[in-house]
């Protein structure tokens, strides 16, 4: 009688199953093979392969497949095998978390990175990219900003939240007043000065805020002032016409804006017949009879007495200067009106900018202009000068060409500053 065992056992694989990357996916979690054998005991083992990916960073650590193989064998060596197969994957969304945070603007900017609004985001299995929809800030967003936090794991699994940027700064505001220099009274405005007579210089005194000290000034215009940098300049003329100065102020937080005044100064002085110049003693005045302003007529007075005709008390429809010379180009303003700032008028002179929007070279047309010297400014769209130059116009139609192509694209303002006042013109630079 032979006796033998040649029949091999019976086994019964677990069924495959997917898993998450940060599950248990050993035999004791994912189950584990049975067998049975027609004669005597059977051993259960098990041997596996993986395509995992080595690499923490590669979505192939965290998605792949383990390929598991059980053998039962009896004690006379017959055995049996069957697969199971294990699917690993990230499917699951990182955890995103955000915090406010405040910045400060220094010279006008200021900057985040992800990191500083991160309130601690997770993720279950993978390292995580962090980005925001907004790193930069200017003037522009000073107070409470909106931004979105991004939460990318490697495999691509995304989350967002919102997290509020607090961007200190202050935008300056700036008023100009004239001081002159000396409280005689003219019967004019404090914005307008008498060659001859009066005041002979005033302080442009500018206003800031306490705030946002300190402060840096440019000022520029088409007069001569004691000084460019200082916070109210003087401004001590020696010649007619009307004078537009604009002031740009920086504050602390690097942040700019623009104030204008306009002084009109008016010459009134009698020249010596003999010296050509003027000796100090008279001036003119303009002689309105009350109730019959069709025979005014121009007086050649002594300095002393012109508190008689335009004082307080004088004649109230006499003015100082000839009466054929219209007082510059500034408003008319009633005897004992109050100090306002000079409006620069508007005249029958044109800007124009072509071509608009521009990539960054444009021309400017200056039409009808008269003959001199202009200021042609430009600032962007926070006040910041970023172009200045002086034309002089010699024909009716001159062609300046500007170029801000070294800045970036955006609004800005074109400015032309001369005797007619100021026109401003927008100007949209793209590409």
């Amino acid at each position: 009688i032979t006796v033998q065992d040649v029949t091999k056992p019976v086994i019964t694989c677990p069924a495959s199953v997917t898993v998450n990357c940060q599950d248990n996916n050993t035999s004791s979690v994912t189950g584990k093979a049975t067998a049975t054998d027609n004669c005597g005991p059977v051993a259960i083992t098990e041997t596996q392969t993986s395509t995992q990916n080595a690499n923490v960073n590669s979505p192939a650590h965290y998605n792949y497949t383990i390929t598991r193989t059980w053998r039962a064998t009896d004690v006379t060596g017959n055995y049996s095998e069957c697969v199971q197969t294990i699917t690993v994957q990230d499917i699951t969304k990182p955890v995103a978390v955000c915090k406010p945070v405040t910045i400060t603007l220094v010279n006008g900017s200021a900057s985040i990175t992800p990191q500083m609004v991160d309130g601690g985001s997770s993720d279950n299995c993978s390292p995580l990219t962090l980005t925001v929809s907004k790193s930069s800030f200017n003037c522009s967003n000073i107070g409470v900003n909106t931004v979105i936090l991004t939460v990318k794991d490697v495999s691509g699994n995304i989350s967002t939240c919102q997290a509020t940027v607090n961007v200190v700064g202050e935008i300056p505001t700036c008023k100009i007043t004239s001081v002159p220099t000396d409280n005689t009274y003219t019967g004019g405005n404090v914005n307008s000065l008498y060659l001859g007579y009066g005041a002979q210089s005033t302080t442009l005194k500018l206003d800031v805020p306490a705030s946002g000290a300190p402060y840096t000034f440019s000022w520029s215009g088409n007069g001569t002032l004691s000084s460019t940098t200082v916070q109210s300049p003087l401004f001590a003329p020696t010649t007619a016409g009307l004078y537009t100065f604009t002031v740009f102020i920086t504050n602390k937080y690097g942040c700019t804006t623009s104030c204008t005044i306009s002084i009109c100064v008016t010459d009134i002085r009698v020249l010596n017949a003999k010296t050509g110049t003027w000796d100090g003693k008279k001036v003119y005045v303009c002689h309105v009879p009350p109730g019959n302003p069709g025979n005014s007529n121009t007086l050649e007075i002594s300095v002393n007495a012109v508190p008689a005709h335009i004082g307080p008390s004088g004649h109230a429809t006499d003015r100082l200067g000839k009466c054929e010379v219209a007082v510059c180009t500034a408003p008319v303003y009633a005897r004992g009106g109050a100090p306002t700032e000079v409006t620069p008028q508007v005249y029958a002179s044109e800007i124009k900018v072509y071509p608009n929007p521009t990539t960054g070279v444009f021309a400017l047309l200056l039409q009808n202009y008269s003959k001199g010297k202009v200021e042609v400014q430009v600032v962007d769209n926070y006040g910041k000068l970023v172009a200045n130059q002086s034309v002089t116009v010699m024909n009716q139609s001159e062609n300046v060409t500007i170029d801000v192509t070294k800045h970036a694209a955006g609004v800005y303002h074109v400015r032309v500053l001369s005797e007619s006042g100021v026109k401003t013109l927008r100007v949209v630079v793209a590409r």
